[in-house]
């Protein structure tokens, strides 16, 4: 039998079509976006992350480095979507400061889908004026 490139094709097209209507498209292929700033005194990270829960959440530190995990679960129970736009599944992002931050002082809210996490800096990170006598 000749191999003909046109079944592939079509078989390619069909697995598409399955994919689509399944809604499986809608699984994280990324960190949802993240703004991270720094001042004198801590290092703050603005995350989107609407529809997930709270206890869904998992912050973890060691050092100067911060890991963000988290799971959007799928909702469809009963329902028959003719589209599904929204993300779900489970995703993990780490982040490294030049600075040592300090892991009991650390907080975290989360208030209409943005997570406002903040991260002191040790004291002896901190820059610190020197007087000149």
């Amino acid at each position: 039998m000749l191999y003909n490139v046109f079944d592939d094709i079509y078989r390619l097209n069909r697995e598409i079509d399955r994919v689509l209507k399944s809604g499986d498209v809608g699984q994280y292929r990324d960190f949802p976006a993240v703004n991270v700033y720094e001042n004198k005194d801590e290092y703050a990270l603005i995350v989107r992350i609407p529809g997930v829960e709270k206890d869904k959440i998992k912050l973890t530190t060691k050092e100067n480095a911060l890991k963000i995990s988290a799971e959007r679960t799928k909702d469809d129970e009963g329902k028959t979507y003719y589209l599904n736009e929204r993300v779900f599944g489970q995703f993990e992002r780490s982040f490294m400061f030049d600075e040592k931050i300090n892991p009991d002082k650390i907080t975290a809210d989360l208030k209409d889908g943005i997570l406002l996490i903040k991260l002191p800096k040790v004291e002896e990170a901190k820059p610190k004026a020197i007087t000149i006598n």
